[in-house]
């Protein structure tokens, strides 16, 4: 269907294009013409979008900047009706001079004919002044408006794309929101909650094996009052594979460089037409976070198909002007895949604790990591680093439990001395602010959905439980001096309740029935200060080793405890090896993925063996830095892991071994109360 549109420049005010387009109809459609350089592009809005846009710019502020114009946002430009595809849900101009016509598919195929929209648009509407360079975004104050009369909306992720192709063939997926859930999608509703009438979104494409000539990343312009009259298109290039196989293609949807949350479906490609495809889909809640609670840079790397493969998005606030990459970015580790790399370095640094060989073998290991990342990764920290012109905050999440990231090599053939401080280990996790965190996955079929995104930036701590194993006293097992020191001087300075490693007392904890005088009691964070033990070879052996038991708590018992759903508490486990994550049920695995699938805020262990002195000093300072002084818990990581001596006369990794999933600027607050 053809549908008549009127033409504007983006040079063009606001006030003028209001002046111009006061007396049209909702039902029209508006073609904005933006000249950069050489290149014309193209955009198309409905005449609500740019009512909307007047009632919020000030009259004086062009068309590019209150629509936020961008190269990826702009409509496919066809030279003639015969070469548009027939493919549903896409808008396109067909441009010949300045003849302009908008064409809106369907199902049933498109009209052919053409619309003289440009004719009447009169000529001091096309200015031929450079557009302006710069401007910025009326305050509320300045224009009158209200940040949020509207309240949240719900809405649905949409990806709309064939069920199956064939290799090699080009075809388009349309992203976009809906305010029904697509057939085969499980679970309820995601929930917007976004400041004004119109806001952008960002989309990446996700879609290991096939090509995208025109990039991954677009803008998503939203209209709270009509969610699904937007979305916007990604080419993708099927890949050759001679037999049929299913590929999945995810969308990661973001706002102010915070990612929301992730809608991912099936497609299968073939070389031969097969009988209705099976296609699977399924999306996870989107929902928009709290100003300024984006980390400077938010790294998604998604494992592929193939072992070790790997698919990196990037995103950072707007306010940094950060140029990031448009194009699929794709890596392999050099290993069968990313368990048995990361296996081979960990192990290796527990061997050699103590030994003068230490700095050596974390310096190559540090190399090696950092060689698994790929260019694009240290370029982009780069610019941020420069952008922030501070220590910047580095948020990765991951569907890769394995790889020490944070061990990851700064020196100067991947970072500029100028950014780093050479007097600190020369690390990732001792040089930025870093926090990890697990992408959703697949919902239940109610909707439920865990871990949300973002991670919580602010966790409240009223009360503190304290785990500590008298192993000595109640097994005679080898004893933890300092860790008992740890729970009394972590006692003597903070609201806690403290519970004994026994079977019992840990029932009670992580089912949630903590009682004291009769009265039940709430945690907001768990300290736990034991034995743990990661066996590869023997999974039954994993976990927090009870003080009254042969038994271990083990991940699974985790997963079927109430606490971290019920309280979502902050969890520090100072025991041996339980950061290790590992993989169960093609899933994340391990205590850390247990914690926060459950819903935990944030969860600390080390990745290796600990020394039980510098274990026991680490966790002191860790809570002085972030209950008492208020430093972000991703800052206090940092500081920890910096106090990593290569020049000691007894090398100890203990610093090194933390790692944290959470956000990395989270604040701890302490009730003044308590």
């Amino acid at each position: 269907m053809i549908l008549g549109a009127e033409t504007l420049d983006a040079r063009v005010t606001v006030g003028a294009a209001r002046e111009a387009l006061q007396n049209f109809p909702n039902t029209a459609r508006v073609v904005v013409r933006r000249d950069l350089g050489l290149n014309r592009f193209w955009y198309v809005f409905d005449m609500a979008d740019i009512v909307a846009v007047w009632n919020l710019w000030d009259p004086e502020t062009t068309l590019e900047v209150a629509l936020n114009l961008h190269e990826t946002d702009a409509v496919p430009v066809y030279d003639s009706l015969d070469s548009v595809p027939e493919y549903p849900g896409e808008t396109a101009v067909l441009a010949d001079g300045d003849l302009v016509a908008v064409v809106a598919r369907s199902t049933n195929g498109v009209a052919r004919s053409m619309d003289d929209s440009d004719a009447a648009l009169p000529t001091d509407f096309l200015p031929q002044a450079p557009p302006p360079t710069a401007a910025t975004a009326p305050s509320p104050e300045e224009t009158g408006t209200e940040t949020d009369d509207t309240g949240p909306f719900s809405a649905y992720p949409s990806m709309a794309a064939p069920e199956q192709v064939h290799p090699g063939e080009r075809f388009d997926l349309v992203i976009g929101l809906d305010t029904e859930a697509a057939p085969g999608t499980a679970g309820g509703p995601m929930t917007l909650a976004a400041v004004g009438e119109v806001f952008d979104l960002v989309v990446q494409v996700v879609a290991q094996g096939f090509e995208a000539p025109e990039g991954i990343r677009r803008f998503l312009h939203v209209r709270r009052d009509n969610p699904a009259s937007s979305n916007t298109n990604v080419a993708l290039i099927a890949p050759a594979k001679p037999a049929p196989c299913r590929r999945l293609l995810e969308v990661e949807y973001s706002y102010e460089g915070v990612v929301l949350g992730r809608a991912w479906r099936e497609i299968l490609v073939t070389p031969v037409p097969l009988a209705e495809p099976a296609v699977r889909s399924d999306s996870a809640p989107v929902t928009l976070p709290a100003p300024g609670s984006a980390a400077d840079l938010t790294v998604t790397v998604i494992e592929g198909d193939e072992p070790g493969s790997m698919t990196w998005t990037f995103n950072s606030p707007p306010s940094l002007g950060i140029d990031l990459p448009g194009h699929q970015v794709e890596t392999k580790v050099p290993a069968a895949n990313a368990r048995s790399f990361a296996y081979s370095q960990i192990t290796k640094i527990g061997g050699l604790d103590g030994s003068l060989l230490l700095p050596n073998l974390i310096t190559g290991i540090g190399r090696e990591v950092a060689a698994a990342a790929p260019v694009e990764f240290w370029e982009v920290l780069d610019k941020v680093w420069r952008a922030v012109d501070d220590i910047p905050s580095v948020l990765l999440v991951s569907s890769d439990p394995y790889i020490p990231w944070e061990l990851a090599s700064t020196d100067e053939e991947y970072l500029d001395p100028e950014l780093t401080d050479d007097s600190l280990p020369m690390t990732l996790g001792a040089q930025v602010r870093m926090g990890r965190w697990i992408p959703p996955g697949p919902k239940s079929p109610r909707g439920m959905e865990r871990p949300s995104l973002p991670p919580a930036p602010v966790v409240d701590v009223n009360l503190m439980a304290l785990v500590v194993g008298d192993y000595l006293a109640e097994r005679g097992q080898r004893p933890l001096p300092y860790a008992m020191k740890e729970g009394r001087a972590l006692e003597e300075r903070y609201p806690t309740v403290w519970r004994s490693a026994t079977l019992e007392q840990i029932d009670e904890l992580f089912d949630d029935r903590l009682r004291e005088r009769r009265e039940s009691l709430k945690v907001q964070a768990v300290h736990i200060a034991c034995h743990g033990e990661v066996d590869g070879t023997n999974p039954e052996h994993n976990g927090i080793v009870l003080s009254d038991d042969n038994r271990r708590l083990t991940a699974l018992m985790i997963r079927g405890s109430t606490l971290s759903r019920s309280s979502e508490p902050f969890v520090f486990i100072n025991a041996c090896q339980v950061g290790q994550a590992d993989q169960a049920l093609s899933d994340y695995g391990g205590l850390a993925g247990a914690f926060i699938k459950e819903g935990a805020s944030a969860f600390i262990a080390p990745l290796w063996s600990v020394n039980d002195v510098i274990a026991h000093d680490s966790a002191l300072e860790f809570y002085r830095l972030t209950l008492d002084d208020g430093i972000p818990v991703g800052e206090a990581m940092r500081q920890i892991r910096a106090g990593y001596d290569t020049e000691a006369d007894i090398p100890a990794s203990t610093p090194l071994a933390y790692v944290f999933y959470g956000h990395p600027d989270l604040t701890l607050t302490l009730d003044s109360e308590s």
